[in-house]
């Protein structure tokens, strides 16, 4: 009738994958989704029943394991022809090879309220341990729900998920979940898509050679990649920096709102559009991978070691395996290269954008705040005119710090400052300073793909 449930699945939670010795007694379990359906009965039958005899309800089944060799047993509901199998290998009894432990392919994790799903994978080691079976258990109920390893957030909080082997339940791997709520970012943060090309030799080029306005001596390439269509604007900073605080990010410097802001204060009026400023080299690597962790991409800044660098008090430049970087799709700082080509507008096609000396014209006041009209002060992002590629304050307003090395130890920052005369704002100026330090006068911008 109109009120019957019908059944949508049926599944084996502790392992479709089993094994045991001749004369022992295997137990599945299952469960019938959705919980209210009208008929959940469940038929159970062994396709080698000389191997394997099975006796079951909804709940799952009883298998006796009677002589060697490989068995398949499937359950089916009465509603629907829904079929949940598990393979069973049984062995001469004493033959059977103990587990050693679980693995799981992560051992935290970060969800939202309202998020997709994410599996948990577990390996049961060894590899030929006859009972694979495994079973999925919470600390706490409310967070999350778990089946067959797939952790769907319901609330928020903290929960420890943990797989225990069915055959020796010492043996177990857990994973830590955070659920939060999810953040909603400014959605003036926007990016502009760089379409990549090649700058033929003969242009003015600035960031491949160790001096101002130089000429390129060969082809360069550039990759497609997302900008920043502004300067980190200090509420964007703040939002993420307060975020990762909570979850495992160590920031030296916490920033402030243009120049005049206090450093760490909640983001007002005006001065949450003003561009970061007073965050060094290192604190913008580690920000980057908790903006990539909090907008759900994945973050680029790892050592060798696979691990996310989380704490800008360390030499987190030592510790960056860069041939890992382009594996990820995650947030990260421009290279000169990238930076530059943006700021001049892209591939060049014989107009004048790459003709410009400032991002996007030829009058340095029309394009930039520098120290001939910015009054000793920063100003909120985007006033200025953009460039051809729609991108502001290339030039002027704060530098902007690049992910290469200047000269020795010092990273590259491009574009000129408020402090600075329109000459140091041209697209093709560079200058750099240690990993750790931190100016008023120093900002940034981030990338993607």
């Amino acid at each position: 009738g109109a009120s019957n449930v019908p059944v949508e699945r049926v599944e084996i939670t502790n392992g479709t994958a089993r094994g045991g010795g001749e004369g022992s007694v295997l137990i599945i379990k299952t469960e019938v989704y959705p919980a209210n359906a009208t008929n959940r009965e469940v038929e159970w039958w062994s396709d080698k029943p000389e191997i394997a005899e099975v006796v079951g309800t909804a709940n799952g089944a009883t298998v006796h394991l009677l002589k060697e060799g490989p068995v398949t047993i499937t359950g089916k509901t009465a509603d629907g022809g829904k079929e949940a199998v598990c393979r069973i290998d049984v062995v001469p009894a004493g033959s059977e090879v103990d587990v050693t432990g679980i693995k799981l392919t992560a051992s935290s994790m970060l969800l939202q309220v309202g998020g997709h799903p994410v599996t948990l994978v577990a390996t049961v080691l060894p590899a030929n341990a006859t009972d694979h079976g495994v079973e999925w258990s919470l600390s706490t109920g409310g967070v999350v729900s778990v089946s067959n390893g797939m952790v769907t957030p319901r609330g928020t909080g903290t929960v420890t998920v943990m797989a225990t082997s069915v055959s020796d339940g010492s043996k177990s791997a857990s994973c830590d979940v955070d659920v939060a709520v999810p953040v909603i970012l400014p959605a003036v943060d926007m990016y502009v898509s760089m379409r990549g090309g090649t700058i033929a030799s003969g242009y003015t080029w600035g960031g491949t050679t160790g001096s101002d306005s130089a000429t390129a001596t060969g082809d360069i390439s550039v990759r497609s990649f997302y900008i920043g269509k502004t300067e980190v604007r200090y509420e964007l900073w703040y939002i993420v920096m307060d975020w990762g605080e909570g979850h495992g990010y160590t920031f030296a410097n916490k920033g402030r709102a243009g120049n005049s802001g206090v450093g760490g204060a909640f983001p007002v009026s005006p001065g949450k559009d003003e561009p970061v400023t007073a965050v060094s080299w290192r604190d913008v690597v580690v920000w980057c991978n908790a903006y990539s962790e909090i907008t759900g991409k994945e973050p680029v800044y790892r050592n060798s070691s696979d691990d996310i660098l989380k704490n800008s008090t360390q030499e987190v430049e030592s510790q960056i395996e860069e041939s890992k970087i382009a594996l990820y799709n995650g947030y990260r700082l421009p290279t000169e290269t990238e930076w530059e080509y943006a700021a001049r507008g892209g591939e060049p096609d014989g107009s004048t954008p790459w003709t410009y000396q400032w991002a996007g014209g030829s009058t340095a006041d029309a394009v930039s705040w520098n120290s001939g009209n910015a009054s000793s002060t920063t100003h909120p992002v985007g006033q200025k005119t953009a460039n051809s590629a729609g991108l502001y304050d290339m030039s002027g307003n704060v530098w902007e710090l690049c992910f290469d090395i200047y000269s020795g130890t010092y990273h590259a920052f491009r574009g000129g400052s408020w402090i600075d005369s329109a000459t140091f704002c041209s697209v093709a100026d560079r200058n750099g300073g240690s990993p750790s330090s931190a100016f008023l006068y120093l900002g940034f911008r981030v990338v993607c793909r």
